[in-house]
């Protein structure tokens, strides 16, 4: 420092030799810490005698008329010496103290200024380098070549001459964005990338040492390297999910690198986070309209009007818990043939039960006009089906109503549906449908049997989905099925659809404001004069 110093100036040391002059010294000099002489002027007495040794940090002893003081900066030690040739001149020796702390002074606002300066422009450099990554982020669609614009910002701003950012993908460690590879690039990046996950700061090696304490293993040809963890927000926990690494810089690196290359890192977690959230948004979207789509095919598979029977007064809806849902219903007309009315609910939710209600409605409807009874409709479902829903676990309820017209004569079939409320209007009172079969999909063979009954002018068959009777109310406390009966008791004289409206604002009330957590299926029958 003291040797850059005195390059500079020039014209001030000849100033001072000139005051010295003027006030009778004969020799002055400025020496490195080491002795070497920086300074040597020739005056009146020549030359430095060889005899004068700068003793550490003591000042030489006056007695030869020469004085030696030692020039200290604040945090830096003695960084050189000044020294005056003045026989019998004992004011010398204060005016060249005062000296030496005024040049220590002056050496210490160079030093700071130096850092204020090389601060400065790390700042500047890491501007630089956030704008042009923030310009390629603007400008490119694509996560690995966003990277590969920060490898190169990295390299460019630090001189490093390999470059490379490597991220855990589907469980596997790849080079994203590389730059000049490395010949031991893989074996090279597992292992930076675990150092930088366990100590989760920056590592930067200048020397084999200093990479023998980064690394478990030595690499030949790897000596000069600065590494930083990208780390992301998983929404558990902050993860070091990528990391940062600059390689083979013909000098050291310095803190300045460091900061440069922990502030581009930290640029690259917000970009990574940022893609991922983008393509949970994109996965989402695209999720959300395929059900939007699925949802209208489901409800157009629905009948979209109801078939007009003579003697009967008919009503159905389907009110799907989510987008999709695994509850169907089905009217199905024939000319001389029975009306036929299906209503299915498959265990579970969502877009499983959903296409599994798609195959067996379509089944039902297929097969309905080469069914004589329900019997056999629920045994061509099973036949067609049993294997599929054994595979996946689950099962299918179904009622299966076919009402003759002609006859006024009502055969039904119940493989494990609950709850369908039967109204009696001779008798004044209502009762629940019991099954005589497990669902299909349960066995092989369908137990459930046709059981007929000759309604009169008044009955009302409700067949509901389990979403009515189990809806809950924020206490947790479920609707239930004799609240349904009693329901149905109290409307008797509405029609099928006011009674069906009746049914959905009940169990709406009910629960409060409650998500709805099943879907919600149901058609009534009412028989006419």
């Amino acid at each position: 420092m003291l040797r850059r110093f005195a390059a500079r100036n020039k014209a001030l040391l000849l100033q001072l030799a000139e005051m010295g002059t003027a006030q009778g010294w004969r020799s002055y000099f400025m020496a490195d810490a080491d002795g070497e002489p920086i300074w040597p002027t020739q005056l009146s007495e020549g030359a430095l005698p060889a005899a004068v040794q700068i003793r550490g940090e003591e000042p030489l002893p006056t007695a030869t008329g020469w004085h030696v003081t030692p020039v200290r900066a604040r945090g830096e030690g003695v960084l050189g010496f000044i020294g005056i040739y003045a026989p019998g001149n004992d004011a010398a020796r204060l005016h060249l103290e005062s000296q030496a702390i005024l040049l220590g002074q002056v050496l210490a606002r160079e030093q700071e200024l130096g850092s204020m300066t090389a601060e400065l422009m790390n700042a500047y450099d890491q501007l630089v380098a956030m704008y042009h990554v923030s310009e390629a982020t603007r400008s490119k669609l694509e996560l690995d070549d966003i990277l590969r614009s920060l490898i190169d910002e990295a390299m460019r701003l630090t001189r490093a001459q390999r470059g490379f950012v490597a991220m855990e993908r589907d469980g596997e460690l790849r080079c994203v964005a590389c730059d000049n590879p490395h010949p031991q690039r893989e074996a090279l990046i597992p292992l930076l990338f675990q150092a930088a996950r366990e100590r989760r700061q920056p590592l930067m090696s200048n020397t084999p040492s200093e990479l023998a304490v980064m690394l478990p293993i030595e690499l030949v040809g790897v000596e000069r390297c600065l590494v930083a963890p990208i780390i992301v927000d998983d929404g558990e926990a902050r993860q070091v999910v990528a990391i940062l690494s600059l390689l083979d810089k013909p000098v050291d690196f310095t803190a300045g690198n460091q900061k440069l290359i922990v502030a581009l890192a930290d640029e690259a977690g917000g970009i990574i986070e940022r893609a991922r959230l983008q393509a949970q948004l994109v996965t989402q979207e695209r999720l959300r309209r395929e059900l939007q789509i699925a949802a209208e095919i489901q409800m157009a598979l629905l009948p979209a009007t109801l078939p007009s029977v003579p003697g009967l007064d008919s009503a159905a809806r389907s009110q799907p818990a989510s987008e999709v849902g695994g509850d169907f219903y089905d009217f199905v007309s024939r000319p001389a043939g029975p009306l036929v009315a299906v209503l299915g609910d498959v265990t579970s939710k969502g877009v499983p039960a959903a296409l599994f209600a798609s195959v067996a409605h379509t089944i039902l409807h297929s097969a309905s006009p080469y069914s004589p009874t329900p019997q056999a409709l629920l045994e061509r479902l099973s036949a067609d089906m049993y294997d599929e829903l054994t595979q996946a676990a689950m099962f299918v309820t179904l009622f299966i109503a076919y009402y003759h017209p002609i006859e006024r004569r009502l055969v039904v079939a119940n493989a494990g549906h609950s709850p369908v409320l039967y109204y009696d209007a001779r008798a004044g009172r209502c009762h629940l449908w019991e099954a005589d079969g497990p669902p299909v999909g349960v066995l092989p063979d369908i137990l459930s049997t046709d059981q007929v009954v000759k309604p009169g002018p008044g009955d009302i068959l409700v067949v509901m989905s389990d979403g009515f009777n189990e809806m809950a109310n924020p206490a947790g406390e479920m609707f239930g099925i004799e609240p349904l009966m009693r329901l149905l008791e109290g409307h008797t004289g509405r029609s099928a659809a006011e009674i069906q409206d009746r049914f959905f604002e009940a169990v709406t009330a009910f629960a409060q404001g409650a998500p709805q957590a099943d879907d919600l299926t149901i058609y009534v029958l009412k028989m006419t004069d």
